[in-house]
């Protein structure tokens, strides 16, 4: 007996010691997650964070930034989002309507420059529309909203920074000559209407390359200077370079400003006859598929018809008979075309599509030559037409400088 209690003692003199450590915290958090707890409230006891969205850069500090939506109107594989998401504390989501894309100033037909042409005629214009209200729906249903103008972004976005003292703009940044231009202008008013911002900090413009082609820019195994000229010499360079999987769709957005509830209006998306452009009476301003179908603006429009595509040039939807296997490859090799209308306003990511197009396969491949299926190559090689036209007019613009 006398044994049995020395030995008693013995236990709980180590006992107290493990609980007087610093292991007493540690133990006192375990109990409190198998009491029950969930896995978000282990990660705040542990100290960790619960934001799933991995770290890049600085984190958020407190900061304001502001969202230019441009050629990239979509939530899912969006890098500019994505880095305003991992910097900032709130963002104010913009898109505006450039009078410039419509011939001039705006107003009636009458009142346009003389001798100017429309660069986006009234079925761009209607597809636009649709694109950036179904935009505006999906990010109020994650928590944000869109602010639409009409103007030139180099007069909205440093009026709009300065009414919420952001400090940092993100954009998609583009390759032409006179879009680049236009990223320049609103730098350079950003930088020099800084009355508002606090702390002596100055505005920056951070543009992403975004995912209007396969490959990131900083992924491409040549400098842009020495790119191959033509398309098969370019291919061959390109087939060994790994092919990222699109970004993840954040589930929840950050909030507006503070400064921005309640005391900016979100704006009314223009009518034709504001943006200047004349409505053919007798037709419907319906942009059409190659194989005919209605193209609705839109990302949720752009995701259905792909996934329904894919799924019907992949044989799910085929008529059986001698031809299905030639009507695969034709469907497939054909898609990239059929999306051209959702390409050219990123409703729908480039990377997106592949993965798609792929499905299981591209768990398993990174690049375009570890695929084995003939057509999903020939698919791959049609979406790199994207990347060719691109690099290359990025090329000639800096050339050009």
């Amino acid at each position: 007996t006398r044994l049995r209690g020395e030995g008693f003692l013995e236990r709980s003199r180590q006992l107290r010691l493990v609980l007087t450590s610093p292991f007493q915290v540690l133990l006192g958090r375990l109990s409190q997650v198998r009491r029950g707890r969930g896995p978000r409230e282990a990660c705040e006891l542990a100290g960790q964070s619960t934001d799933p969205t991995p770290p890049s850069g600085a984190g958020p500090s407190g900061e304001a930034g502001v969202l230019w939506f441009r050629n990239d109107l979509r939530v899912h594989d969006n890098e500019a989002l994505s880095e305003a998401m991992k910097r900032c504390s709130s963002i104010l989501p913009v898109f505006c309507f450039d009078t410039r894309e419509y011939g001039g100033s705006g107003g009636s037909s009458a009142q346009k420059n003389k001798g100017r042409f429309d660069r986006a005629g009234p079925y761009k214009a209607a597809f636009t529309q649709e694109a950036v209200r179904a935009l505006r729906k999906k990010l109020k249903s994650l928590g944000s909203d869109l602010v639409v103008r009409v103007g030139k972004p180099e007069d909205i976005i440093p009026e709009l920074c300065d009414e919420v003292k952001a400090t940092l703009v993100f954009c998609q940044g583009e390759v032409s000559k006179r879009d680049r231009e236009i990223e320049e202008a609103v730098e350079k008013a950003i930088k020099s209407s800084n009355k508002s911002v606090t702390g002596g900090k100055e505005r920056r413009l951070e543009r992403c390359w975004g995912s209007s082609t396969l490959h990131h820019i900083d992924d491409v195994p040549f400098e842009l200077k020495s790119m191959p000229t033509n398309y098969s010499a370019f291919c061959k360079q390109l087939q060994s370079a790994e092919i990222k999987p699109p970004a993840r769709t954040p589930k929840k957005l950050k909030e507006w400003p503070a400064l921005a509830r309640g005391k900016i209006p979100r704006g009314n998306i223009p009518t034709l006859q504001e943006l200047g452009l004349d409505s053919p009476a007798s037709k419907a301003l319906h942009i059409k598929t190659k194989d005919g179908c209605r193209a609705r603006g839109g990302e949720d429009r752009a995701l259905s018809y792909l996934k329904h595509h894919s799924k019907k040039v992949k044989g799910g939807l085929l008529p059986r008979g001698m031809n299905r296997g030639k009507l695969q490859r034709q469907g497939v090799q054909s898609l990239p075309d059929q999306l051209a209308p959702w390409f050219s306003l990123g409703c729908v990511s480039v990377k997106r599509a592949c993965e798609e197009v792929l499905g299981g396969a591209r768990e398993s491949t990174s690049s375009i030559a570890e695929v084995k299926r003939g057509e999903e190559k020939e698919f791959l090689f049609e979406l790199l037409w994207r990347d060719f036209f691109r690099f290359s007019r990025m090329k000639m613009a800096q050339a050009s400088t």
